[in-house]
């Protein structure tokens, strides 16, 4: 018989007088994984601020491991959050990490051999191979979030949230730590896996929630998720790209191109046409893109503009674009007007472009239509972060490349962000710019461009 361990009954939560959370019911049963769906990225946020006890419930009760609900107060001290920002200290090793740093220590002379002694037998017991005493800035992303589980054994926490793993981890590391997270469950740990990919879940979690308009819509069994049930209501994507793909003319060929990670590989993409270059593990398509923005080198092949040698340190003169992942953090200046942003690259084809108003007023009649009256004319960071995504694709509308670059267009957690990512990229599709979309997760794949696969190295 299952035991349970959490139970939320009846949640009702507000912000700014906006109920996010309505009537909202979840029970988590001892050493499961329960997997939450929620579109919404403000209703995700006060989901996870719920069960650290950061929001105060409008209605409704929080019951833990059956205890009265007087009794219930504290649990979040039960609870681990782990996400993309890790909560490790980079200049301490990973024992330091697990024992050292944590809530309630009081120790002022650290017993070095007795921590080490800790760390490897907790190590061992949950099937975890690494040198405890390695600092933690040399730790890969993964290798971080498996100290982080570690740490929460260690600490005694119950309950593990996992919130949007897939934002950071490639494929292939999602694989290895649900393994750890197997061995973790056996020992009565619960999970809740926070997702935006509906297919991740399906791959990893026992029960399925999903929360739509702040209520949960439906709890699913593993095997009573189908996608044709979920797909008929909203998790199909609105956009499904579609290159225009003209064979008569090449934007770029790759000719049997290598990197210290990256097996070589060949392939040509046409004007107007769609790609998906896959790699499981993430380490091929980061030294393709570093070498792409001039950051890096292959160790054999080459890559063609127009038949001619590709240079990267004039990448955008000879007509290649890149997107990174997170856009709006990295492509556009916070503190000039919209107009500026959406102008400033094409100043490399017509020398001062974003700085002649006869240009700037064209821009502005052109894509006003794109944004709501006077976006365009406001400053970059009072915007929303909806408006910058727009921004960042349609700069390389105006600009005209052959070829947009995309780092791993569909990472974000943000299920509206994604969609629109899409339909911005259909419109440089639209207007015959070749996309290359590098993503190291299959569930980012999107299923009407030419997937190719990267072997692992």
């Amino acid at each position: 018989m299952k035991r349970e361990r959490l139970r939320l009954e009846n949640i009702t939560l507000m912000s700014r007088e906006i109920k996010t959370l309505k009537n909202f019911n979840l029970n988590l049963y001892v050493g499961e994984v329960l997997g939450v769906f929620i579109k919404s990225a403000l209703e995700k946020q006060h989901f996870v601020e719920l069960l650290q006890s950061k929001v105060e419930l409008e209605c409704g009760r929080i019951c833990y491991e059956n205890a009265p609900e007087d009794q219930t107060i504290g649990f979040h001290n039960k609870i681990s959050l782990i996400q993309a920002t890790s909560k490790l200290i980079d200049d301490l090793s990973i024992a330091e990490n697990i024992f050292v740093i944590r809530e309630r220590f009081q120790g002022y002379v650290i017993h070095r051999r007795l921590l080490m002694h800790q760390t490897k037998m907790i190590f061992d017991e949950l099937g975890i191979d690494m040198d405890i005493q390695t600092s933690v800035s040399r730790l890969s992303a993964y290798e971080k979030t498996v100290v982080e589980l570690a740490r929460s054994y260690a600490m005694g926490r119950k309950v593990i949230i996992l919130k949007d793993l897939s934002s950071f981890l490639a494929d292939d590391d999602l694989h290895k730590l649900h393994e750890i997270i197997g061995r973790i469950q056996e020992l009565g740990i619960s999970f809740i896996m926070i997702e935006s990919f509906i297919e991740i879940l399906k791959k990893y979690a026992d029960r399925l929630c999903v929360v739509k308009n702040g209520r949960n819509l439906w709890t699913l069994k593993r095997e009573e998720i189908e996608d044709g049930l979920l797909e008929t209501y909203f998790f199909k994507p609105k956009h499904e790209l579609k290159g225009i793909g003209n064979s008569n003319e090449v934007s770029i060929e790759l000719v049997q191109v290598e990197t210290e990670s990256l097996r070589p590989i060949s392939f040509k993409i046409h004007s107007g046409e769609f790609i998906n270059l896959l790699d499981s593990q993430g380490d091929g398509i980061e030294s393709l893109a570093g070498y792409l923005t001039g950051q890096g080198k292959l160790s054999g092949g080459e890559i063609l503009i127009g038949g001619r040698p590709f240079d990267p340190k004039r990448a955008l003169k000879e007509g290649v674009a890149f997107i990174p992942e997170m856009p709006t953090e990295k492509l556009l200046f916070k503190h000039i007007r919209a107009i500026d942003n959406l102008c400033f690259s094409s100043d490399e084809k017509t020398s001062h472009f974003w700085l002649w108003n006869r240009f700037r007023q064209s821009c502005l009649l052109d894509y006003q239509s794109f944004f709501e009256p006077g976006e365009l004319l406001k400053y970059t960071d009072e915007l929303s972060i909806y408006t910058k995504q727009k921004l960042t694709y349609l700069k390389w509308h105006l600009y005209r490349p052959k070829l947009v670059v995309c780092m791993r267009p569909f990472s974000s957690i943000d299920v509206e962000l994604r969609e629109i990512t899409a339909q911005y990229m259909q419109l440089l599709l639209d207007s015959g710019i070749s996309i290359l979309a590098l993503t190291s997760n299959l569930s980012e794949i999107n299923p009407s461009g030419t997937k190719i696969v990267i072997t692992p190295k």
